[in-house]
């Protein structure tokens, strides 16, 4: 059982240092394109583009496409986490509800061999009622 406990820990921390190195990579992709939006700019300038509507419909062309991949990056990191904590605790409820199936079957047994024992005017009320009687 310590075992299991140390490789989620494991896991866990090797989760969390992945999750840091995706959002520090994307924020620096997201500088990136800011950057390269501005040197844009300034070629722009350079080339005789000189009116404020040419410069901005070019860069609002770039600046839409580079925010739409960075929106993509980021849309898929979130999912792609959230999908493996999905999992994880889908995984524990199915556990629990395993765990709880064979306790109620356990109950179920228990209160059969209760009733075999009792009076047959009890037994007939219980059947009566919907229980099942193992014989």
């Amino acid at each position: 059982m310590s075992d299991q406990s140390t490789e989620t820990a494991s896991d866990t921390s090797k989760d969390e240092k992945t999750e840091q190195l995706r959002i520090t990579k994307a924020f620096q992709l997201s500088i990136i394109g800011l950057v390269l939006a501005g040197i844009l700019v300034l070629v722009l300038l350079a080339f005789g583009l000189r009116t404020a509507t040419d410069i901005a419909t070019v860069v609002g062309l770039f600046t839409s496409v580079i925010g739409t991949l960075v929106g993509l990056f980021f849309g898929y990191q979130i999912g792609a986490s959230d999908k493996g904590k999905a999992e994880t605790r889908a995984s524990a409820a199915e556990a629990r509800a395993e765990t709880v199936q064979k306790n109620l079957d356990s109950v179920q047994a228990n209160l059969s061999s209760l009733l075999l024992a009792t009076d047959p005017a009890t037994a007939a009320k219980a059947k009566a009622h919907g229980f099942k009687l193992n014989r």
